[in-house]
């Protein structure tokens, strides 16, 4: 770290009662840079490799195999479809119960694609670095369908448990798990807390009681890819069009 010393000599003189400053004289000197202080650059680089060189061997740990590449885009793709299926898989896993859907919104995943081969933890976090929780709220019909208009008018978003067909930007025939939507039924939807607490334009969802799983989305997505790598597994191509534009 450089470093750099300013010497400021000041003369002022207290007048009255209410504290207040006069300033006579402000002089300012900056200390040039010297081999020292660049000698204590080293000593500190030096104390700092072995955390980085411990850091980049952990990120660089194999999680999971992916047998094609995987990219992500609008209204639905492979690397979306996966995600959706790894919300929705674990937080039954997590909660010991039925969910209904998983929702991931398009913006949350912050790569393009997952490259054919090696999916390290330095891929994870890159995929999901933000600290959101996987939750699970309870849905009426009506409810969904506020979502999947939201979800429509960005374009398409991951899901899984749900179908859909974008016509001049809305949802039609909405099917969940191969059955049309009942606008009375109540449906179990696994989703970030960033989204249950009405991020990404899903007002509809803040103030709604929420179960937490206390459990990150990104930890439940390593959890997920490190079931499929210990079953001698790997990620696969899912180009099913979960939603769709007509």
């Amino acid at each position: 770290m450089r470093n750099i010393f300013v010497y400021i000599s000041l003369s002022f003189s207290l007048i009255s009662c209410n504290r207040s400053f006069i300033f006579y004289d402000v002089e300012g000197k900056q200390q040039k840079f010297t081999a020292e202080y660049l000698e204590q650059d080293h000593s500190i680089e030096n104390k700092i490799t072995p955390y980085r060189t411990q850091l980049e061997e952990s990120m660089s740990e194999l999680v999971v195999t992916a047998s094609a590449d995987l990219p992500k885009a609008k209204p639905s793709s492979p690397l979306g479809n996966l995600l959706a299926d790894a919300t929705k898989k674990m937080a039954a896993t997590l909660l010991a119960r039925n969910i209904d859907v998983g929702i991931m919104n398009y913006g949350g995943i912050r790569v393009p694609s997952i490259s054919e081969g090696a999916v390290t933890l330095g891929n994870v976090y890159e995929l999901m670095p933000f600290d959101n929780y996987l939750v699970v709220i309870n849905l009426s019909g009506y409810q969904l369908t506020e979502v999947c208009h939201a979800i429509a008018a960005g374009g398409g978003w991951p899901v899984s448990g749900l179908k859909f067909k974008i016509t001049n930007g809305l949802p039609y025939q909405i099917v969940i798990n191969d059955t049309p939507l009942d606008f009375e039924q109540q449906y179990s939807v696994a989703i970030s807390d960033y989204l249950a607490n009405g991020g990404d334009h899903l007002d509809m969802l803040r103030g709604l009681p929420q179960i937490n799983t206390n459990t990150l989305l990104r930890d439940a997505f390593l959890a997920y890819f490190r079931q499929i790598q210990d079953n001698g597994e790997a990620l696969q191509l899912n180009n099913e069009m979960r939603i769709s534009n007509e």
